[in-house]
Formats: structure tokens, C-alpha cells, sequence
């Protein structure tokens, strides 16, 4: 309730369609309440009372101000390319704002906004609903306590995944769904920046990243399997100013509807993942940490409630909340995010030999095979799909390929990729390594950051490295003559032949591999030692 003898606050909602619905809702439940009032709408499409009660609806937010509207509160719930000049308008009206999210379309009138705010000393709450999650507080008290029983050790690293479907008739549902730009205007409805957005602003307030300032590097990789200019399936990697890596891996094209999206918190002695949409925390200590002895190292679930962001901006209005939960200001990394994927190169087209189209007509929607296991190599290395060697993305860098002599005299086969290392993340010892080995025969044997072995660069992919049989059929066993012609190794223009007789050595790997010209990956001599 308000204060005693208060007067409800005042609302008008610009968009009463769509998600609007669901403020309408949130607006019932705070008019039984005495906390809110709706006194107007604005909205092209008109749901009719039965939906929004008995109140006047105006086609734009101008017409309701000329009409007399003074709203203590405007809800701004329309298109992304429409909320800077919504939002302006409702801050002259001298009202505080709750507006949907993305907040703006650029970073440039993120700012604009932002002084606009400042200067006439208006409130502006976005819409990051998960924001209001009561985990987040918790998930503070965990991690400013890192080495308490039950505790997690210290913030080492944050993921946000996203693993959701989209069919067609959601791009059909409107001219900007899917668009970066719609008629010259900027629009960005990619899966980064709109559907999955929550799962991104929530792994950035965990990192501690909420000012623009407060990131130090940040890199985005867009692609799209659907027919659309966006993108829907994509990767975001940033490090923020204290050092915390936070990767996002994110698709509108996975197997399964709407599975609830997470996000892993990493720390030095252990691991928890929020479900954020269900407000659930599982938390995983390392058992082997000596405060987490006994009880305190048993894996926990703990479930919250959620604060209502509209009420909470009430709240702060009538001085019964200290503070919003989603203050524009704090969007600022989230907005460097959006900033990056808006001026990016358009997204890459997936191609339809790496795609499984299902149904048809409006329910018709593509899966991109493995999708889930791409998405849960690259938040937990953390790397990227290009990266990790997912055939629908980009090519990672290489410096040069390992060839083995052919059948006939002059010809080469190449059998191996020399990575430069430069895209692996400094949690993971980047260095240069040898990639997508391969038999005579075409079979793949190495893998690369495998999800329990995050670190290995050129790990065995079904059998061991050391064992692996480089040359098919007959190949040698460790320590015996792999043959007379030698191996060759090409980096850039430059190429180099081994010894004329080229051994195993107890790694499995030929001893000539061991100089300067192609040297054993790191973690392959940390595991043949580890035997």
C-alpha cells in the first residue's frame, strides 16, 4: 500500500498490445492494492476493455499529453526503435519512465536519454525483469564471502546461455522483428539484444559490469540460420575492468521450446547456476576446499522470490524503496554490448547443409545439430563457435599446416592445422597448437577444450593422442620408425622437413614435432606426464 492517505500513483501505458498485455495484468494486481492507477492508454492496436478496463486510449503518447495526461508514471512497451523518442516525451511530461527493454537502439541516445533524465530529475527503471530476482542479493552475499562453509571461492568468471527456438511466424509478427534496420531507423531485434537480452544484462550485473565503463574488451560473433537480417544464434566475449572474463552463448535455433536459460557463476572453489526466468540458484561447492567440510561442501537449491519493477520504481517514488533495481544508468554495459552487435558486420548465414528445418508454414523453424553442446563449450572455456571448430562458423586463424608425405613422390597430405592460439582466453594458457588432426584416412582424433578439460588445446577425440595412428592402417606404436620420408611442416611461406627418420616418443607424438618447427601442445606433455 502507499502511504496513508496517499493518493495511488498514476499511470499511462504507451503499447497496450503485445507485452503490454502483461503490464496490463501487473497494473490490475497494484490497483487492488492502492499503489497504482491506470488513467490512459496509448497504443495503434487497441486489445478493448475487456482487456485494458474502461479508459481512454489515444493513437500516440502526444495526443494523450494534448489531452491533458499528466501521469506520474508513463510505461513505455513498443518497438525498440521507438523508445528514445517515447521516452523523451514522457520525461518532458514530467513523468518517471519503465521502459521496456533494450533501452534505446544506439549508445548514443542511451546517453542522450541518460542527460535528458539527469537534467529534469526523472527516473528511468528498464525493463530487465530479472533484475528483480532476489538471487542476485544472494549471489552477492556468496561471493563476498568466498571462503565461508558452502561458499564458492572467489568470482573467477560468468556465462549467460541460451538455448530457445523461434519459429517464423514470431519474425512475421511484425515489420522490425528480426531486423537490424527498418526504413533507416536503427532497430537491432537481435537474439543478443532483445529475446535473450536478460541473459547477457543478468551476467553483467553479476560481473560486476553495469557502467560502460566498466568494460575492457569486448568481441561479439553473429550469425543466423533463419531468413532474417539479425542475429539468432551468436557468442558475446567480454572481460571487464576487475579482470572477469563473461561469455555469452546464445541461439534462437535449438532443438527444444523454450527452455529456461541460466547463467554459471565460476568461482575459485566451485560453481553455481541461476536459472534466472524461475529465480532458482544451485549452488556446487568444491568439496575439497577445507571450509567446505562436511555439510557445507553438499550441493544446495535455493529458490527466491522476485520484485515487481514497477512496483519498485512506486516504491522509490513514495520513499519505501531506497534505490530502482534496473536504473538506466547501470544498463551502460549492456548498452556497449548492443552498441558492438549494432555496428558489426551483418551476421553470417548459416548454411542450410548445417541445418535441419521442422514443421512448416508458420511453425516452420530451424535447429542447428549439437547447438547445445557449442553452447556449453564456449561459455565454459570460454571461447567462441568459430573457435571451438563448429562447421557453420568462421575458420579460426591458423599460421600454417602439418603435412606427411603421399603415395606418390611430390605430394603432401595435409593432416593437421597449426592454431595461432590468439582466440583462446588467457584463462586457458593461449598458445600456438596443432588442430583437427587427422589419420590418412580423413578420421579426426584430437578435440579441442573439451567441457571436463577446458584447457587441452589438442586432446584426444575418441582414442588417445599419444596412441592416436597419424598415418591409418599400420600406422606405428610409440617409440617405434613412423617412416623414412619425413614429415613437413608448413607455417606461413616458409616450410620445414624433419629428420629423415621420425620416431615417437612416449607421448606419442614424433620427436621431431618436439623443436622449434612444431612443438608438442602444452597440454598434451602436461597429460602424458599425468600418467
Amino acid at each position: 500500500m502507499t502511504a496513508e492517505g496517499s493518493a495511488p500513483t498514476s499511470v499511462l501505458l504507451v503499447g497496450l498490445d503485445g507485452f503490454g498485455r502483461q503490464h496490463l495484468l501487473n497494473l490490475q494486481r497494484l490497483a487492488a492494492s492502492g499503489k497504482a492507477r491506470l488513467i490512459a492508454g496509448a497504443s495503434y492496436s487497441d486489445p478493448g476493455p475487456e482487456v485494458r478496463g474502461d479508459i481512454p486510449v489515444h493513437r500516440t503518447l502526444t495526443e494523450a499529453r494534448e489531452a491533458g495526461h499528466r501521469p506520474d508514471v508513463v510505461i513505455v512497451s513498443t518497438p525498440i526503435n521507438t523508445h528514445r523518442d517515447l521516452a523523451l516525451e514522457a520525461l518532458e511530461m514530467g513523468a518517471d519512465v519503465l521502459l521496456e527493454k533494450p533501452p534505446t537502439a544506439t549508445f548514443a541516445q542511451y546517453e542522450e536519454l541518460l542527460d535528458a533524465a539527469d537534467r529534469l530529475g526523472r527516473r528511468i527503471q528498464v525493463g530487465f525483469q530479472s533484475l528483480g530476482s532476489h538471487a542476485l542479493p544472494a549471489l552477492e552475499e556468496l561471493l563476498a564471502a568466498p571462503h565461508a562453509p558452502g561458499a564458492i571461492g572467489q568470482l573467477r568468471a560468468v556465462g549467460a546461455t541460451g538455448l530457445w527456438l523461434r519459429r517464423e511466424a514470431y519474425y512475421a509478427r511484425a515489420p522490425w522483428a528480426g531486423r537490424r534496420v527498418l526504413d533507416g531507423v536503427q532497430v537491432v531485434d537481435g537474439v543478443i539484444t532483445n529475446p535473450l537480452a536478460h541473459a547477457v544484462r543478468t551476467a553483467l550485473h553479476i560481473a560486476g559490469a553495469r557502467d560502460a565503463d566498466d568494460v575492457a574488451q569486448l568481441g561479439t560473433e553473429l550469425l543466423h540460420a533463419h531468413q532474417i537480417e539479425a542475429d539468432d544464434t551468436s557468442t558475446v566475449s567480454l572481460r571487464t575492468t576487475e579482470g572477469i572474463p563473461v561469455t555469452a552463448a546464445l541461439t534462437l535455433c535449438a532443438p527444444e521450446d523454450h527452455r529456461p536459460p541460466w547463467v554459471t557463476i565460476y568461482g575459485t572453489e566451485g560453481h553455481a547456476v541461476l536459472y534466472y526466468t524461475e529465480d532458482r540458484l544451485e549452488i556446487t561447492p568444491n568439496r575439497e576446499a577445507p571450509f567446505n567440510a562436511g555439510e557445507a561442501g553438499k550441493p544446495r537449491t535455493l529458490e527466491f522470490e522476485r520484485s515487481n519493477l514497477l512496483e519498485n520504481l512506486i516504491d522509490v517514488r513514495t520513499g519505501e524503496a531506497e534505490r530502482l533495481l534496473s536504473p538506466l544508468r547501470e544498463s551502460g554495459a549492456f548498452m556497449r554490448v548492443l552498441e558492438a552487435v549494432r555496428t558489426a558486420e551483418d551476421p553470417a548465414q548459416i548454411g542450410e547443409e548445417h541445418v535441419e528445418q521442422v514443421d512448416s508454414g508458420p511453425e516452420r523453424h530451424p535447429v542447428i545439430p549439437h547447438i547445445e553442446d557449442y553452447a556449453a563449450r564456449a561459455v565454459k572455456a570460454p571461447s567462441t563457435f568459430s573457435s571451438l571448430g563448429a562447421p557453420w562458423a568462421a575458420p579460426a586463424a591458423t599460421s600454417g599446416s602439418l603435412a606427411l608425405p603421399g603415395a606418390d613422390a611430390g605430394e603432401a597430405q595435409t593432416v593437421a592445422e597449426l592454431r595461432t592460439g590468439d582466440d583462446i582466453s588467457p584463462t586457458d594458457s593461449p598458445r600456438p597448437f596443432l588442430d583437427r588432426v587427422r589419420t590418412r584416412g580423413g578420421v579426426l582424433v584430437s578435440d579441442q577444450q573439451p567441457l571436463d578439460h577446458t584447457w587441452h588445446l589438442a586432446s584426444a577425440s575418441h582414442c588417445r593422442m599419444w596412441t592416436a595412428p597419424i598415418s591409418g592402417a599400420g600406422a606405428p606404436t610409440p617409440g617405434r620408425t613412423a617412416g623414412t620420408s619425413g614429415a613437413t611442416t608448413t607455417a606461413g611461406s616458409s616450410s620445414v622437413r624433419s629428420s629423415s627418420t621420425t620416431t615417437r616418443t612416449a607421448s606419442g607424438w614424433p620427436s621431431s614435432w618436439h623443436g622449434s618447427t612444431a612443438p608438442v601442445p602444452h597440454c598434451c606433455r602436461r597429460t602424458a606426464r599425468s600418467r
